[in-house]
């Protein structure tokens, strides 16, 4: 887990009086396949009225914004629209530059940029690549943002790169709204434990 699932959200929590959920106690992980709610059908209505949830595969299945249309549908037959959306993005260079480093340098496969990365409209070509390549088609942060805001009615776009990322993340948490979903893209060595933090699902309501 990364500083800010177990640490910094978990504490706001706290601050704010919500509850820092985690949603391995609210789903059958050994059913799930490309989506932790893709068997579940408004978790909102299961976990407390006060709440935060992260995790980096709400966004899309490994990261990859080839399913991030099919993540949303899934979202949107979980969460009402008043959700607010929080998208922190990084330099998407930097971000699959440790996308890289993780998958092929830390995990010692060798493969070398252009054979790690591809292209491909198909979900078909994907089986069997899980975890091994990484399809850069459909990334686009403007595109993921947009998606969001044709179903949810707020959402917040803040820059990982911007000094004062974990102030705004506090400034939004600490305002009067009902409930809150936040999706970031970052990998930072300044701020996680083991893994690095990529593109994150953060929830609340308070």
């Amino acid at each position: 887990t990364t500083t800010l699932q177990s640490i910094v959200f978990p504490e706001i929590a706290k601050q704010i009086n919500s509850n820092y959920v985690d949603i391995h106690d609210y789903i059958n992980w050994t059913n799930v396949k490309n989506h932790y709610f893709e068997n579940v059908t408004n978790i909102e209505g299961k976990i407390p009225k006060r709440f935060i949830i992260s995790n980096e595969l709400l966004f899309s299945y490994s990261w990859e914004f080839l399913f991030i249309e099919r993540s949303l549908e899934i979202m949107k037959k979980n969460f009402q629209p008043d959700t607010i959306i929080l998208i922190t993005i990084r330099n998407p260079l930097d971000l699959l530059n440790s996308i890289y480093i993780e998958k092929c340098i830390h995990e010692m496969r060798g493969l070398s940029p252009q054979d790690f990365f591809y292209k491909s409209n198909s979900c078909i070509e994907k089986k069997g690549r899980f975890n091994k390549y990484f399809n850069l088609n459909n990334f686009s942060y403007l595109k993921l943002i947009n998606l969001y805001k044709s179903y949810f009615h707020t959402v917040k776009v803040v820059k990982f790169e911007n000094i004062e990322f974990l102030n705004e993340i506090y400034k939004i948490f600490n305002n009067k709204n009902e409930k809150l979903i936040s999706t970031y893209t970052n990998t930072n060595k300044s701020i996680k434990s083991k893994n690095t933090i990529k593109l994150y699902l953060k929830i609340y309501r308070i």
